[in-house]
């Protein structure tokens, strides 16, 4: 069966377009551009992948290992975008946003800062921009799917939020569906720069949803929702630490972007085992949740493979699953009429009246 013709029955709200990336393109890039790699492919796969548990900050480093290959260059930038609407076409995804900080993956316009120590060149945060829609826009003709981008700030980098709220509103009407906040949440969360932008995303109708209570206090939602203004939030398993706040998330129905199998790498589930996981108990109360893979090409786990450890290894049964497209159908960023024919849709393959 060909991907064109293949049942897509899935969202997917929470993937980083360069967490996705297929280790053979990252090799295959760096030979196009004359970077030298140690060892074979199977060797270099195992220091750009990650699948037993470590800290964030250390499934952070893994980055370091590669972006410098990508970041800078248009081509690379556009393939990579293009391949991750393969991927997920190829395992039935009908809609998915993929997130991105512009100013990780440009080498220059980011204020002098080159965060990979990537050679210097003319590709701004701008033209990162520009070459993902590019790839999105051949993926989803040559692949049937719908694709959307989303613009990440980064904490440790307050100096770009600004530019990233501009750039959100400079192409909002390409394909940029809305603004996110990624990164380590330990550091600046509560930064003026950071809040200000998305006060500013919110005073002209851009989509927010921002990483919080991942690795951080449930209190990071708190203020996600109410200085941040935000929509939906990345992650936020810290809040079954904290009742109240919990009881504010069920109340408010914002949505929960829930990656279990980088809850359970990055142990931001804070929790022994699937059996125990934050999401069986939103699950339980109700809770709008979806889920996502977060970073599928650096921890091995694609959208079906979290779908199956939700199944298999959580104990929630296949009987949800329409719930949480539904959710996720209802909680995307797209356009209220866009976002209603999804609906319409998910409607239908899943039979839901």
């Amino acid at each position: 069966m060909s991907i064109m013709d293949k049942t897509k029955d899935k969202i997917e709200l929470h993937l980083h377009i360069d967490g996705a990336i297929r280790t053979e393109t990252i090799w295959d890039i760096a030979r196009i551009r004359g970077i030298a790699l140690d060892g074979t492919l199977e060797s270099y796969r195992h220091k750009v992948t990650l699948t037993s548990q470590e800290s964030l900050q250390g499934f952070l480093k893994c980055f370091e290992n590669f972006m410098f290959i990508i970041s800078g260059c248009r081509d690379a930038i556009k393939r990579i975008s293009y391949e991750l609407c393969e991927d997920e076409a190829r395992q039935g995804v009908m809609y998915f946003e993929g997130r991105l900080c512009p100013h990780l993956l440009a080498n220059s316009n980011s204020g002098g800062i080159l965060e990979w120590n990537q050679q210097p060149g003319d590709c701004s945060p701008r033209d990162v921009v520009d070459a993902v829609l590019d790839g999105f826009r051949e993926g989803e003709r040559d692949f049937g799917i719908k694709a959307r981008a989303v613009l990440c700030c980064m904490f440790h980098r307050p100096e770009w939020s600004d530019d990233v709220v501009g750039l959100c509103k400079e192409f909002r009407d390409r394909g940029v569906v809305g603004i996110d906040i990624a990164g380590d949440e330990l550091v600046n969360f509560t930064h003026p720069q950071h809040i200000a932008a998305f006060q500013e995303a919110a005073r002209c109708g851009i989509s927010r949803t921002v990483h919080a209570g991942e690795i951080g206090p449930a209190e990071h939602v708190k203020i996600a929702m109410e200085q941040y203004s935000a929509q939906r939030i990345g992650h936020g398993y810290g809040i079954v630490h904290d009742e109240d706040i919990y009881a504010m998330v069920k109340e408010s129905n914002i949505h929960i972007e829930v990656c279990p199998v980088s809850s359970m790498i990055t142990q931001g589930a804070r929790c022994a085992c699937y059996k125990t996981h934050p999401a069986k108990r939103f699950a339980k109360d109700g809770l709008n949740f979806s889920i996502s893979s977060d970073d599928p090409g650096v921890m091995l786990a694609s959208l079906e493979h979290n779908i199956s450890y939700v199944v298999n290894h959580m104990g929630l049964t296949e009987a949800i699953l329409p719930t949480l497209t539904m959710n996720a159908a209802r909680s995307c960023f797209l356009p209220d009429d866009e976002r209603n024919e999804l609906i319409e849709r998910v409607k239908h393959v899943h039979n839901i009246q």
